[in-house]
């Protein structure tokens, strides 16, 4: 069928030669990572607050997620090479941000270092959520699933013929 895999850092002409070596087997995410596409604040302070110890003074709200993801995120070290990180508000943040070291500071520091940010549990949970209240966020994702579907379908058909 097929395969989907995170571009991380893998510049444009690795993915094309991927992608040819391939025969159109591969196919790369928009996004730098699927963290990428996790980082809803409504979302995250809702899993963080269903965390046994994750804060002592309360639940984490949307909001101080929102504030400390545009303080700490675009700090360089989220953007590898990137010669200036954009800014939070840059529709290029969510594309580029290495989403998963975000979630991991992000957990750790608004957890005052009681939780670590665990990749598959929380991040199903965080699908989970979005899957419910905010499948947008996931369209991207979903059409590329889609996409290479139907193509795998027309593969299959023209093959049959």
């Amino acid at each position: 069928m097929g395969f989907i895999f995170d571009r991380e850092g893998r510049d444009d002409e690795l993915r094309k030669d991927l992608d040819r070596e391939s025969r159109g087997l591969v196919t790369f995410t928009p996004r730098r990572m699927y963290e990428n596409y996790l980082l809803n604040p409504h979302a995250i302070a809702v899993v963080n607050s269903k965390i046994k110890g994750f804060r002592t003074d309360g639940e984490t709200s949307s909001e101080e997620v929102e504030r400390w993801m545009g303080e700490q995120g675009s700090d360089a070290k989220y953007f590898g090479k990137s010669a200036e990180p954009p800014a939070r508000t840059d529709p290029s943040w969510l594309t580029d941000v290495h989403g998963t070291r975000l979630l991991e500071d992000l957990f750790f520091d608004l957890s005052e270092a009681r939780v670590t940010y665990e990749k598959v549990a929380h991040g199903v949970e965080l699908t989970r959520w979005l899957c419910d209240n905010a499948r947008d966020d996931l369209e991207d994702l979903a059409g590329l699933m889609v996409e290479r579907l139907e193509q795998h379908e027309r593969s299959t058909k023209e093959s049959d013929a």
